[in-house]
């Protein structure tokens, strides 16, 4: 995900795009997997690139936790 991330802000700087970071942000989360949302869904809004990181390092964290107990 976070390539995912790295790869959409980097677009939007080549391309200049003209969006503010709350937009490419909202368009990152509108993109992602539902089961990825469903795990970040208690988190509030993301607002800016270090907030989305800071989601996916959750995300990631209960994904491990969700792996280790049911493997």
């Amino acid at each position: 995900m976070r390539g995912y991330i790295e790869q959409v802000f980097r677009a939007a700087d080549f391309l200049e795009y003209g969006a503010s970071e709350q937009q490419l942000v909202d368009r990152v989360v509108m993109n992602l997997h539902p089961d990825v949302l469903a795990r970040a869904s208690f988190l509030d809004r993301s607002r800016s690139r270090m907030d989305l990181y800071r989601v996916v390092g959750l995300v990631e964290e209960r994904a491990s936790v969700d792996k280790e107990r049911h493997g």
